[in-house]
């Protein structure tokens, strides 16, 4: 399960319309391309979402064997957040797809910022494929 503090992602999670759906979506991360930026991946996301869902969450929280970093990523509509914690440190990453702006722990950054993101994305989605992660849908 989740964990159930607020970790500054833009809405607040609604645990109760949460549905864990891995399997389903180790699939689609088996098709997603490895080039893939933040904004086609919010692309991607979308025209596979079901018209129920308004989200996609992906966190390795209670997954075994983690080794050393947590994240929780939401993919909605318009944007990818994502939040990392371990011991030490806390990091918020905010990607809007309409304004093709990234923020980091709230400062706007430049596009070329883009690049580390999306390498960190294409880890995240390896994790899916690797079932080294939970995907839960959040419904309406």
């Amino acid at each position: 399960m989740l964990p159930t503090q607020d970790y500054d992602l833009t809405e607040k999670l609604n645990y109760s319309e949460l549905r864990e759906e891995s399997i389903k979506y180790q699939g689609f991360a088996a098709h997603l391309q490895i080039q893939d930026t933040g904004f086609e991946l919010i692309e991607r996301i979308k025209s596979i979402l079901p018209s129920t869902a308004k989200s996609l969450i992906l966190t390795n929280f209670n997954k075994p064997n983690v080794k050393g970093i947590y994240y929780i990523v939401k993919f909605s509509e318009d944007r990818i957040e994502m939040l990392e914690v371990n011991k030490t440190f806390r990091t918020n990453i905010k990607l809007i797809s309409s304004s093709r702006e990234i923020f980091l722990n709230g400062q706007k950054m430049g596009l070329s910022y883009l690049i580390e993101f999306s390498k960190r994305m294409r880890e995240i989605i390896a994790d899916l494929k690797s079932d080294l992660c939970f995907v839960f849908e959040e419904s309406y």
